[in-house]
Order: C-alpha cells, then sequence, then structure tokens
C-alpha cells in the first residue's frame, strides 16, 4: 500500500514528463527519469496518448544518444500500444524500426515481416520511404545511394545509419 502513495498521478506525470523533455541534463538523467515515468504508468496501468508519448520521447533520446538497447525495449512497447490502437506517431517509428532491423540486425525473416506489414499509408510516408531506400542502397551494396540518403535522411533516421557496425550484403 505504501508503494502505491509513492506513485504519481497522470497529471503529474504529464508534467514530469514536461520538465524531462525541456531538461538540458544529460541522457542518463533522463533515461532515469523516463523509466520512473514509465514505471508510474504500469503500476497504475495506464496505457493511453500519454504512454504513447512516453515511449515514443524516451525512443528519441535513446536514438539520439545511440542507445539501441533502450530504444528497442521502447519500439516494443510502442508496436504493441500502436497496435491497440493508441495515437501517436506510428510512422515515424515505422521507419526508425524498418532501419533499426535492416542495419542493426541480421534476422532476414523480422525484415521481411516489418516490410510486409507496412500499411499503404506508411509506404507513402517520407521517412518510411526513406528507409525503404536505404535498405535497397544496402542491399545493393550502394555506398554512394546510402552516403546521399544519409545527408538527407528526415526525423532521426540518420542516428540509425550512423552506426559503425553497419555491414553492406
Amino acid at each position: 500500500l505504501s508503494h502505491l502513495l509513492q506513485v504519481r498521478p497522470e497529471d503529474v506525470l504529464e508534467k514530469a514528463l514536461h520538465m524531462v523533455e525541456t531538461s538540458e541534463k544529460n541522457y542518463l538523467y533522463k533515461c532515469d527519469q523516463l523509466k520512473s515515468i514509465r514505471q508510474d504508468l504500469t503500476v497504475q496501468r495506464i496505457q493511453n496518448e500519454l504512454t504513447v508519448k512516453v515511449y515514443e520521447t524516451h525512443a528519441r533520446f535513446a536514438l539520439q544518444a545511440g542507445d539501441l538497447s533502450e530504444y528497442n525495449q521502447c519500439q516494443s512497447q510502442l508496436t504493441r500500444l500502436y497496435g491497440e490502437g493508441i495515437a501517436g506517431c506510428h510512422l515515424e517509428f515505422s521507419a526508425y524500426n524498418l532501419l533499426c532491423v535492416m542495419l542493426h540486425s541480421n534476422n532476414k525473416r523480422d525484415l521481411l515481416s516489418s516490410m510486409a506489414s507496412l500499411s499503404k499509408e506508411a509506404r507513402l510516408d517520407e521517412t518510411v520511404k526513406h528507409a525503404l531506400a536505404v535498405h535497397s542502397a544496402v542491399s545493393s551494396g550502394n555506398y554512394v545511394m546510402f552516403f546521399k540518403l544519409y545527408k538527407k535522411a528526415p526525423g532521426l533516421n540518420s542516428c540509425l545509419m550512423g552506426k559503425d557496425d553497419i555491414s553492406f550484403t
């Protein structure tokens, strides 16, 4: 019972998220704060647009910091939340998911599954089209096209493209 008294209500969590978003502190601080917000949401079984916003914010900070492990945790929750019909930036995160699977995992089945599950709406989105063009450049070994795409990457696509562990097939 005492641990429930320490859980922040939804309106306070919304303010806490805003403080993290506008904070000048480093990534580790923001990561800890966002994990704490996520935990409070989980304990209260809150699954709504605020939950999505918290995971999207955390995922973006993780991408910018190069923390793929934390990003992947957020991405898996976002996939579930979007699947439940909760609104958010699902097209942006479809593109990040594609790039992450394509550039940072050797699992062809996951890549094919991610590509096959793209909606018509997603295929028309500029961020997703960019990710698909990156796939084409990587799979054909076209370094020149890859770096052209890197230079004009929308959103945080370049964060996933700038990693050292990318392998051209």
